[in-house]
């Protein structure tokens, strides 16, 4: 069994992007299970929308790359601000609109082409009412809210209801899917890719100046995700003697806001992505 792993991270996406496509061309395969966080979840939705085989999902990365290259332009293609800034915040769960991110998903997403395909696929989001993580698969009727769901950023991007519980960005919790491995770890010959947007022995957070209360906001969940990041790997760190784990990871932390959308940002973090080499698990421990 083959297992795709995507780490949440927001813009750094595209570095998941760059190192995707270098390592598809140079190794064809297809996957089994796709699992994501957060941005993850949108990369999981979007590779796991084609049929089997290995030139189908070639095929797929390459337009994955594309969306991540050419048609986010900015920040503006994934979120909307709110007429009054701030203050329009005021009796709202969340300082930003995700219509255009809800956009990018219908596009993209395709929930039937999924569970057709045969592919298992999981998404991780926190469930905000009950405080817990949680895991949708292929077949939940409401897939494409539960990838908005697992993208809401805290505070800055709406969370969704669902079955009515709100839901947001998984990565509160674990920014690595995790639930599913207790249910593959003992298939044959069990191959796992984890592409992450964070090196995997963290290196604090960015050094830029915290202006105001979105810088803070935005440093605060950062912060908690290299806190738990370690807690994250723990139970693919126990898996390693039973399944190969590759490891695609940047070597240091990316200087770039989670919710920085800008083009050339975008495309220095994906050219970062194809030059990635990847690790065996094990080499970190």
């Amino acid at each position: 069994m083959r297992a795709l792993v995507l780490q949440g991270g927001g813009s750094r996406g595209a570095f998941q992007a760059g190192a995707l496509l270098e390592e598809q061309r140079r190794n064809p395969k297809d996957y089994d299970l796709i699992a994501g966080v957060s941005v993850g979840a949108l990369g999981a939705g979007f590779l796991a929308s084609c049929e089997r085989g290995s030139d189908a999902f070639s095929q797929r990365v390459e337009e994955f790359a594309k969306m991540w290259t050419t048609q986010i332009k900015g920040s503006s293609d994934v979120y909307k601000r709110r007429f009054f800034g701030w203050l329009s915040g005021y009796g709202k769960m969340s300082l930003n609109k995700t219509t255009p991110l809800k956009k990018l998903i219908h596009e993209h997403v395709d929930p039937l082409l999924i569970r057709e395909s045969g592919r298992q696929l999981r998404i991780g989001a926190w469930n905000a009412t009950l405080d817990r993580y949680e895991e949708a698969t292929e077949n939940n009727a409401d897939l494409r809210e539960w990838i908005r769901a697992s993208s809401a950023f805290p505070l800055l991007l709406e969370p969704v209801v669902i079955d009515g519980c709100i839901y947001a960005d998984g990565g509160v919790r674990n920014n690595l899917p995790q639930e599913f491995l207790s249910r593959v770890r003992d298939k044959h010959d069990l191959e796992i890719d984890v592409f992450m947007t964070d090196p995997v022995k963290a290196c604090g957070c960015p050094k830029k100046r915290i202006m105001n209360a979105k810088d803070m906001a935005v440093r605060l969940i950062e912060a908690m995700a290299n806190e738990v990041l370690y807690n994250d790997l723990t139970p693919y760190i126990s898996l390693r003697d039973k399944a190969v784990i590759r490891v695609f990871a940047p070597h240091e932390k990316m200087e770039v806001e989670l919710l920085d959308f800008d083009q050339v940002g975008l495309k220095a973090m994906f050219e970062s992505g194809r030059k990635v080499k990847v690790e065996d698990l094990r080499s970190f421990i």
